[in-house]
């Protein structure tokens, strides 16, 4: 869970739209913006990764540092 704790980190340190993050990822609201305490899988990891332009290590990193 800290690797979905960094993107949620990252999403409100860069103050990204949830909302339109949700629709355009088809991804439920209420699984980014941490209300729903659900382990992301990987293709909606891949998914936010993928609509933020960031590389998916890139917040393994952050973790592991």
């Amino acid at each position: 869970m800290q690797v979905e704790h960094n993107v949620l980190c990252y999403i409100q340190s860069e103050q990204i739209d949830i909302t339109l993050l949700a629709q355009q990822t088809h991804i439920n609201i209420e699984r980014l913006d941490g209300t729903k305490r659900q382990e992301w899988t990987a293709e909606e990891f891949l998914r936010i990764c993928d609509w933020l332009g960031v590389d998916p290590w890139q917040f393994y990193i952050e973790y592991v540092e």
